[in-house]
């Protein structure tokens, strides 16, 4: 095999596919059945307040920072805890680690590689030196909503770069020097500063100060509707507290006020 002719400066005119325009002066009739317009207000104002670059919003009050590789940064989460009458701290620092998107061909000589049976779980990370009233062991857990396993070679550099997908999740001990799932220059890392490797270490985590590493996978297997805006691709995860508090935070929490307002009855012609 031979390259015969190279050119990168060439400009490729895209060929034009009937139903793809979306700009929305350009679109002709027919048109789906046109919707009615819908107004949310919040006439008494919004219930969050900002302060700078502190957000406090019923119970939680949190720190909210925009780092030029992480994108948004939550830290410094606390909530109010009606029964001891303080702020109880939820989570130190939050942020988007890494992101590895892989491309593959769709052929069916890729469908064993895409099944596996996994087994139910319950992710719990309690606090063993605080408990509640009644013996329990503070703490919380994770609800995963986006599993999905990589379906790349092991020895193929950019699956060696981003290893920390092989796991959906990983604990280490707090480093301020670890924050980068995929190395400190992803394009050029050889694995070996990876929270692959930092978990291969087998460090303790008991009674540690941790970092709680969640990755999140989809498998995204393109479809006509994709073109040419592909719609939104969703997932996340939730945290739910597991005998943090000493009984249901909520039940505290007043209902919320019914306001009429003009248009939003059925009432109305």
């Amino acid at each position: 095999m031979a390259i015969v002719e190279y050119s990168d400066r060439q400009v490729v005119p895209v060929p034009k596919a009937k139903g793809t325009e979306y700009r929305a002066t350009e679109l002709k009739p027919p048109f789906v059945a046109e919707t009615k317009p819908i107004t949310i207000v919040q006439p008494e104002g919004p219930t969050f307040k900002i302060d700078g670059q502190q957000i406090s919003w019923a119970d939680w009050n949190f720190h909210v920072a925009f780092d030029v590789r992480a994108g948004l940064v939550i830290s410094l989460a606390s909530i109010f805890d009606l029964n001891n009458g303080k702020q109880r701290r939820v989570m130190y620092k939050g942020h988007m680690s890494e992101l590895f998107v892989p491309y593959m061909d769709p052929t069916e000589e890729w469908y064993y590689r895409i099944f596996h049976i996994i087994e139910p779980a319950d992710l719990l990370i309690v606090n063993p030196n605080k408990l509640t009233k009644v013996g329990n062991q503070v703490g919380y857990r994770l609800l995963p909503r986006a599993p999905a396993s990589p379906l790349l070679s092991d020895d193929d550099y950019p699956q060696m770069r981003a290893s920390f997908t092989k796991y959906q999740l990983s604990v280490t001990p707090y480093d301020r020097y670890e924050e980068w799932a995929g190395g400190l220059y992803a394009d050029r890392s050889l694995e070996d500063d990876t929270l692959y490797m930092w978990t291969n270490r087998n460090r303790d985590i008991q009674n540690k100060n941790i970092v709680l590493w969640h990755t999140l996978g989809f498998h995204h297997n393109p479809c006509q509707e994709d073109y040419p805006v592909m719609p939104t691709l969703s997932g996340g995860f939730e945290l739910r507290p597991f005998n943090f508090f000493e009984t249901n935070a909520i039940l505290k929490m007043k209902p919320s006020k019914d306001v009429t307002l003009p248009g939003c009855n059925s009432n109305t012609p």
